[in-house]
């Protein structure tokens, strides 16, 4: 188990809120951030417990997640 902390209203607190409700309401990305914890597991579970071996994938939906808080009006 991992316990994240972050200041109310600074980007790390908005991002982990925005992803969060993200993955939440679209399910085909849900799917895949679970297929690529289960990879990293297959892969080597070692690794898999490095928040940073899931970095790659986050950064590439940064994008994604941003144009979905805008289209939805999504507020944390």
């Amino acid at each position: 188990m991992r316990l994240h902390v972050r200041a109310a209203d600074s980007p790390g607190w908005r991002y982990a809120l925005l992803m969060r409700d993200y993955l939440r309401a679209d399910p085909d990305r849900r799917a895949a951030y679970l297929l690529l914890k289960r990879d990293l597991v297959d892969a080597a579970p070692h690794v898999a417990d490095s928040g940073t071996a899931r970095d790659p994938w986050f950064d590439e939906e940064y994008l994604r997640t941003e144009q979905w808080a805008a289209q939805t009006d999504w507020r944390p």
